[in-house]
């Protein structure tokens, strides 16, 4: 192992420099802590007024992934729960305070040990965690903006490929303003979801009959 040896006057010349960068950091923190609030209340009016928040689409969009889970219920022999019935009925009517609350479940839910948003266990969560992060993503966006992005991936992607979306508006947007379209005819995987068996069991279940997707054994054999 190296041991980097500095002289007496290098020494006290980098002590110099960390004592007044804890300073900085030290005045950093205060200045945040007196800014959280105010950005609190901001992301909120910032999520319930944006532009983007306002297009019809996601109320489309919303309709069309309750009609999926519908289906994918179906396949699974199983009832849709009245608590997703409430979701989808709060989502398809634009209701932001309902669906602000909605996402405050989810964060709490899906980073808690061994949670699950609605009670959601199986491949029908894929869809309602695809209507939330639509209406999410999009509120944060300016609507020609957010065109602007959807159109130079959507337009340049060939029917008949696979799209991966690995990040929040490069896989909820791009689906949801693809979805309401019903063009191109491509697949949209996130790549993210790919060692998650709910959504793995989603994607089978969909595009089963039109991927040759992995195993649950292959894709733990990757994994090891």
């Amino acid at each position: 192992m190296k041991t980097d040896v500095l002289s007496r006057p290098a020494r006290a010349c980098y002590l110099y420099r960390v004592e007044g960068h804890i300073m900085k950091r030290r005045f950093a923190l205060v200045l945040l802590a007196g800014l959280v609030p105010l950005l609190v209340v901001c992301s909120n009016a910032n999520y319930q007024h944006a532009s983007g928040a306002r297009d019809p689409r996601l109320q489309t969009f919303a309709r069309q992934k309750r009609q999926q889970t519908e289906e994918l219920a179906a396949k699974l022999h199983c009832d849709v729960s009245p608590k997703v019935r409430g979701f989808f009925q709060a989502t398809e009517a634009g209701d932001w305070d309902a669906i602000a609350r909605y996402q405050a479940v989810y964060r709490r839910s899906e980073t808690s040990h061994g949670g699950a948003f609605l009670g959601l266990q199986n491949a029908m969560f894929t869809p309602v965690q695809d209507a939330l992060g639509a209406y999410w993503s999009f509120s944060y966006w300016d609507d020609t903006v957010l065109q602007k992005f959807a159109d130079g991936i959507l337009q340049s992607t060939t029917p008949g490929s696979i799209y991966f979306g690995g990040t929040d508006p490069g896989r909820f947007i791009i689906t949801a303003v693809r979805d309401t379209a019903q063009s191109p005819d491509i697949f949209i995987l996130t790549q993210n979801g790919l060692a998650e068996s709910r959504y793995m069991d989603y994607l089978r279940l969909t595009y089963g009959d039109r991927l040759s997707l992995p195993s649950t054994n292959e894709v733990q054999a990757a994994f090891r």
